[in-house]
């Protein structure tokens, strides 16, 4: 019987499979917990290449071929066919999860015994 076990649970939800990646993506780049004015600071040389990005959701997609035991179309026919449906998706994504963190940001500034240790100001405070 297989083991089921959930991570981030406040993110369980049913939404597009890319945002996930996404969301990764994003934060290799950014740290919201600088310790240092701002507060908050982009390692842009974290962000990956385009290459990269095209790897990551190969290997994404050959792991789902594998668990989906997919026997219709060769890998590699699955792979060229799903390719770019799954790498727009993972842009729009990406762009989906820098603006719902910023608007998780905005509101969160509103909260009354917010303080220093639970949100970083630093992202809305130019």
């Amino acid at each position: 019987m297989a083991e089921i076990k959930l991570i981030d649970f406040e993110y369980a939800a049913f939404g597009p499979e890319e945002y996930d990646l996404a969301n990764i993506f994003n934060e290799m780049i950014i740290d919201n917990n600088f310790a240092y004015y701002p507060f908050i600071r982009g390692y842009y040389e974290n962000c990956l290449s385009i290459e990269e990005v095209k790897a990551m959701m190969r290997q994404y997609l050959l792991l789902k071929y594998e668990y989906l035991n997919i026997t219709t179309e060769t890998k590699e026919s699955y792979l060229e066919a799903h390719m770019d449906f799954h790498l727009r998706n993972f842009f729009r994504c990406a762009l989906l999860n820098n603006l719902y963190w910023g608007v998780w940001a905005v509101l969160l500034i509103k909260e009354k015994n917010i303080n220093d240790d639970v949100f970083n100001f630093g992202y809305v405070s130019e």
